[in-house]
């Protein structure tokens, strides 16, 4: 039995692969033309379509790097190449066309009108707080990981929104996180970003420069977080406002196998759900942001020597994805932009980022796992927001039964409930008990089953089995199957007969 549930078990894994490579060629072959007018055209087809690329890719390759020896026969593997060549040609496509785009239009960031910017994060959010809030910024939470986790999060009594932002141009950890905090000036001084005047290297620092503006205001890693006691715990969102610096991305993708890469996303997103619930139920704050320095680039394949771009220019900084120099002269695959007019730094240096999805040659460089350029991967950054109400308005779905008629074969029921849609912010899961009934007298083990399923493109997943026995001997040839609400158990939402075939049976015979 223990080896065949085994191979149950590979084998939906290997379906559910399948699906996930589904989805994401049926996105991709939707996608139409690559050549839009404007940038803020692209912004919008990428956060309302084009993030599903790398969502489904994503979710593919994880389930592929969960697969056992046996289950990975030649067809998965060639599946597998194929997907990645796809998904790297494609999203390169995208990003060449995203950024001639910008070029052509201007020098900058300065024609984008429809997304809010990273540095005025605070101004549009935090200056005049009102209730208790919390930050959390997540490094490289990229857009469509917070498109689950706002997914995950629907299963919750809170009620959360995603709207996109635009990072600054390195999209690198240094720069763009301290952007996040309360700031009047922001300076690139050699390869570190001031704010105020001062760079902030540690917690502390940032803590300081956050109590300038906010003085009952805290900063903290959530490593130091989650190893205080549960009460320590609750005393730190007693700040009016606490920003909680969640790493776990960008600190354990980086030359990564595609393995941690698969359980590192799942792992933050696991997190980052547990974090948000604790703070709005534990701690009772109100409102919690979630939001990222930076997004990333992931391509499961190898980066040949002579795939990488080589610069030769003097650089005062340098990555995989970026450089800084002081130089607008632009070479064979290069963009360049004034540092002024991608960011809100001063400064009279150029970015230089290759103008696709390319890497830069770099000794001890990252390249599957990779970001400080100008692809909409990694600027287009989450702003979640979630908000604690005391009282639930959400609706809950409804449940209907799959079978039209229901009969007791050899003392066992077996029936289908189907929940009528997704789980969502708009509506809550259900929690329903279920039991067959002689009369007014239960005469089966009464089951549980929650429905929160939440998702809305396949119907399959929303369907729960139901597999009763009936304990205890009747000589009624009709009894009922009942539905109830678990917290309503006067009014069935299903109520059905049932023919006793058991007991025809035993009459045959």
């Amino acid at each position: 039995l223990e080896g065949k549930a085994q191979v149950g078990s590979s084998l939906k894994q290997v379906i559910d692969y399948f699906k996930k490579v589904c989805k994401y060629y049926e996105v991709a072959n939707g996608t139409g033309s690559l050549k839009l007018n404007t940038p803020d055209l692209y912004i919008n087809r990428y956060v309302s379509y084009f993030y599903q690329l790398d969502m489904y890719y994503r979710q593919a390759i994880s389930i592929y790097a969960g697969l056992d020896i046996t289950s990975r026969t030649n067809k998965v593997e060639e599946v597998k190449l194929k997907l990645d060549m796809n998904y790297a040609s494609l999203v390169n496509e995208l990003n060449l066309e995203w950024i001639h785009c910008i070029k052509e239009l201007g020098i900058g960031f300065e024609t984008i009108s429809s997304l809010e910017r990273q540095p005025d994060f605070y101004k549009n959010h935090l200056r005049n707080l009102k209730v208790k809030t919390a930050v959390v910024v997540s490094d490289a939470l990229r857009y469509e990981l917070a498109q689950e986790l706002l997914q995950l999060l629907s299963g919750k009594k809170h009620v959360a929104t995603l709207t996109p932002a635009l990072a600054m141009l390195p999209t690198e950890t240094k720069y763009c996180k301290p952007a996040l905090l309360p700031h009047q000036v922001l300076a690139c001084k050699g390869n570190d970003l001031e704010v105020d005047g001062n760079v902030l290297f540690s917690t502390e620092q940032r803590t300081a420069q956050l109590q300038r503006y906010v003085p009952d205001a805290l900063c903290i890693n959530y490593e130091s977080l989650m190893a205080l006691p549960r009460t320590e715990r609750r005393e730190v969102f007693k700040h009016k406002l606490v920003y909680v610096f969640h790493n776990t991305l960008d600190e354990h993708c980086h030359g990564c196998t595609l393995k941690t890469f698969a359980s590192t996303c799942r792992d933050s997103l696991d997190e980052l759900l547990q974090l948000i619930t604790f703070i709005h139920d534990t701690a009772n704050v109100t409102e919690v942001y979630v939001t990222a320095d930076h997004g990333f680039l992931y391509n499961d394949i190898v980066f040949e020597e002579k795939d990488k771009q080589t610069v030769t220019e003097n650089c005062t900084d340098k990555k995989t994805r970026y450089f800084i120099c002081d130089t607008d002269k632009e070479g064979y695959g290069i963009s360049k932009f004034p540092l002024h007019a991608v960011s809100a730094m001063s400064g009279e240096q150029y970015v230089g980022v290759p103008t696709g999805t390319n890497r830069l040659s770099k000794e001890g460089g990252d390249y599957q796992f990779a970001h400080g350029g100008a692809s909409l991967q990694e600027l287009i950054i989450p702003v979640l927001y979630s908000k604690y109400k005391e009282r639930n308005t959400k609706r809950k779905v409804e449940v209907s039964l799959m079978e039209p008629t229901l009969r007791l074969v050899s003392s066992r029921l077996k029936v289908h409930l189907i929940q009528s849609e997704a789980v969502s912010m708009n509506v809550q899961e259900l929690t329903v008990q279920c039991a067959v009934y002689a009369g007014d007298e239960v005469i089966s083990p009464i089951k549980i089953v929650t429905l929160n399923s939440t998702d809305s493109e396949m119907s399959a997943n929303r369907i729960y089995e139901v597999d009763l026995t009936v304990m205890q001997a009747t000589t009624s040839k009709i009894m009922k199957f009942k539905v109830f609400k678990k917290d309503d158990l006067l009014n069935p939402l299903i109520e059905r007969n049932v023919i006793n075939n058991t007991l025809i049976e035993q009459d045959d015979f």
